[in-house]
């Protein structure tokens, strides 16, 4: 390839991209940038990416893992061969390069050790093994520290992986880019007019944390029992295993609908016309969902939809300091019972977060989105 049509920016993606992800390779290529993307794709029909808004070129590598375990670590001599020529033939000297996980910072570090790249890292999720205390932990934090001595920019999804862990690792600038839905795919969103009066709940996105989608499963079907019109959507894809044991916990099957994977850009709005709950209770004694910060918080603002998200999490508190929902807690049995019969009472903490909801502005995360985009990809 000829130096001047050779890219200038490389995203090195393992596994299904966060649309905020998305939007810096869009974002790229608006500043005259020529972007590519090189995505591991897992084949856990996850990876669905809409084609009409990634203009950009993209290169797949089919892996054989879904998760961190020993497939994953034994296929990176095959990955770094295929990185490395990629690198060597698409990507401009001097050019950046910008990673999603640590065995592509890894791969990004060896490839590039005799060449002049710029490396930046973007962090999306922190696995439990940096966030432990024992002696794996240890030698994994020190792994890291030693990739990042390269690293000019980490980009974290959510304040708290800066103050709870790269502050301590890491020693350059931190941008956080939160994971704000893309504006374009979310103009012009609108509810549905109901047809019947049935309270839906919505769970969209992976399928995961099994033992809250049980608890609301199970919450449900006895509020319905006791005369409540409620129904729950799953949208979102999962391994075979997860749904069926979703669907076989499952009694009264009429409450229950799964749609499976989806397309984000063109299908985000239709999945949450209808729904009036967001359900997001994630693992409240897993420390990345104790810190992290989802996109279920921005899609109930952009949508007006209250959510339910786990207690004990920072996206929690934020959530009750904005009073756009509230909490659950699966270490307590009621809990989840509780907050979802009492929407139907007068004046409930769900028609209160409904009001304050229809009130806010999102602009104010589109803005500080929007400075971070330019320092991340710039």
């Amino acid at each position: 390839m000829n130096s001047s049509t050779k890219h200038q920016i490389l995203f090195l993606y393992n596994g299904a991209p966060l649309p905020a992800m998305l939007e810096m390779i869009s974002y790229a290529q608006k500043q005259g940038l020529l972007p590519l993307l090189v995505l591991l794709d897992r084949g856990d029909r996850r990876l669905v990416i809409d084609s009409s808004l990634t203009d950009y070129e993209i290169i797949r590598i089919h892996v054989d893992y879904s998760t961190v375990e020993s497939k994953r670590i034994l296929s990176m001599p095959s990955q770094f061969r295929k990185i490395r020529s990629i690198i060597t033939t698409e990507l401009k000297s001097g050019g950046t390069i910008i990673t999603s996980s640590l065995d592509m910072l890894f791969i990004a570090r060896l490839a590039t050790a005799f060449g002049d790249y710029e490396i930046r890292h973007q962090v999306r999720d922190l696995h439990e093994l940096q966030l432990e205390r024992g002696l794996v932990s240890s030698v994994l934090r020190f792994f890291e520290r030693m990739l990042l001595k390269r690293v000019t920019r980490v980009i974290v999804s959510s304040p708290k992986f800066a103050s709870e862990y790269y502050d301590e690792l890491y020693s350059g600038e931190i941008v956080v880019l939160e994971n704000v839905p893309q504006r374009a795919v979310w103009q012009g969103f609108k509810r549905t007019s109901r047809t019947e009066d049935v309270f839906t709940i919505g769970y969209i996105g992976v399928l995961r944390y099994k033992k809250s989608l049980y608890r609301l499963i199970d919450t449900v079907e006895k509020l319905v029992d006791e005369g409540f019109s409620i129904k729950v959507k799953f949208a979102g894809g999962g391994t075979a295993k997860t749904v069926a044991d979703l669907k076989a916990r499952i009694t009264n099957h009429e409450i229950f609908t799964f749609s499976g994977p989806y397309e984000y850009s063109k299908d985000i709005k239709s999945l949450y016309a209808d729904v009036d709950l967001i359900y997001a209770v994630y693992d409240e004694s897993n420390r990345n969902c104790q810190i992290a910060m989802p996109n279920k918080f921005y899609e109930s603002v952009l949508s007006a939809i209250p959510l339910l998200v786990a207690a004990n999490t920072f996206v929690g508190d934020q959530t009750k300091r904005y009073g756009i929902g509230e909490l659950v807690s699966i270490r307590h049995e009621t809990n989840l019972y509780e907050l979802l019969r009492a929407v139907f009472e007068p004046n409930s903490w769900h028609a209160q977060a409904s009001d304050r909801l229809r009130s806010m502005s999102y602009e104010r995360f589109y803005e500080n989105f929007d400075i971070a985009l330019s320092r991340s990809v710039l």
